[in-house]
């Protein structure tokens, strides 16, 4: 079951559920898209699955709905917080985190930032409902990155859960010979890559601003959130100022390949990622890859990564020149095609329901 905006706002949760689903199948387990709201009284199921957290109306009511069917209910939330992003904003006015920056120093007022802004949370109601409806359900976070968060962040003490990891599509993300010339890259080679919907998020800006004494092309491959023009304008304006920055909104999925084998790196230096399946796309194609330190991404790649704090301009650019100028990781791009699928992830998810259904 998705969120009930999945139709109109995009997102990586939509992605897990649309392959799990079409994976559980080959399993003969049906997983059946439906929407809280649509949710009938004659409708039937042998457990819920949920794949959102953050509408909290929508993950009540399925509960209830559950309940009332006494089926079991098992969650994927990828939840993530904001908290580094939301201090990123505080510090760009003159509040007052801005001036004990200056007396204390940016680390020590960040860390009192996440510490207050996190006991802040816990005092509005809907942090409350969050843990009750989690304490209720099965979690299956993909990582135990993900696990360790929401315990940290909802004081569950000791949560039901099965780390089931995420996946991509071996058939479709591999190494490529380049044999056609897409239009779209206008005959680029060796550029650094960032795939991602265009948002702050994702941290573009921070990108192009810690490259801007590297001479190499910048790809952008992503749509522009349609709230978040404001953020494109100011992408735009940094790239005019570097120089060979390209955007590009829209590439098919079978030609994804092509442009991570032409990239001399991949690089997602976001604010949160859960855990950023482009990572692991690029990885599978034979891209050396950058990823945030704020993602799981460690638990699946380990070393065969490098790692950057986007907070910290230095952190991004000294990771993408070290991936640059070091050797292609051994036999990473096989070991992403046999371990991270949609194939084992529904294979995951179908050991969680055999043992919660009765």
């Amino acid at each position: 079951m998705p969120r009930d905006d999945q139709n109109s706002v995009h997102g990586g949760d939509a992605l897990v559920i649309s392959k799990t689903r079409e994976h559980l199948l080959r399993h003969g387990i049906e997983l059946n898209i439906t929407f809280s709201h649509s949710l009938p009284k004659s409708y039937s199921a042998d457990i819920v699955y949920l794949t959102f957290l953050h509408q909290v109306a929508s993950v009540k009511k399925s509960l209830d709905w559950a309940r009332q069917k006494q089926v079991p209910v098992m969650i994927s939330p990828l939840f993530e917080d904001q908290l580094h992003l939301w201090f990123q904003w505080a510090m760009r006015k003159p509040t007052i985190w801005l001036r004990l920056s200056r007396i204390i120093g940016s680390i020590i007022t960040r860390n009192i930032y996440l510490a207050w802004h996190k006991r802040r949370i816990r005092n509005s109601e809907v942090w409350k409902i969050q843990r009750e409806l989690l304490m209720q359900m099965f979690l299956v976070p993909n990582s135990y990155f993900e696990l360790n968060h929401l315990k940290y962040w909802f004081d569950l003490p000791s949560p039901r859960y099965s780390i089931v990891p995420l996946g991509i599509d071996p058939s479709v993300f591999m190494k490529r010979k380049i044999t056609t010339s897409l239009p779209e890259l206008d005959g680029l080679t060796g550029y650094v890559l960032e795939v991602g919907r265009l948002e702050e998020r994702k941290n573009q800006l921070g990108l192009i601003h810690a490259l801007n004494n590297i001479d190499i092309p910048i790809l952008l491959l992503g749509k522009v959130v349609p709230t978040e023009k404001y953020y494109f304008e100011l992408c735009k304006q940094a790239a005019t100022k570097r120089g060979n920055v390209h955007f590009v909104d829209f590439i098919p999925e079978d030609m994804l390949p092509e442009v991570y084998s032409q990239a001399a790196v991949h690089v997602l230096p976001s604010w949160s990622e859960r855990p950023g399946l482009v990572t692991l796309e690029a990885a599978a194609c034979g891209c050396k890859v950058v990823s945030t330190c704020y993602s799981p991404i460690p638990e699946y790649l380990g070393d065969d990564a490098w790692y950057c704090r986007p907070e910290y301009s230095h952190t991004i650019r000294n990771a993408v020149s070290l991936a640059i100028s070091s050797a292609h990781p051994t036999n990473l791009d096989n070991r992403v095609r046999k371990t991270f699928t949609w194939e084992n992830t529904a294979f995951g998810l179908r050991k969680v329901i055999l043992e919660l259904v009765p």
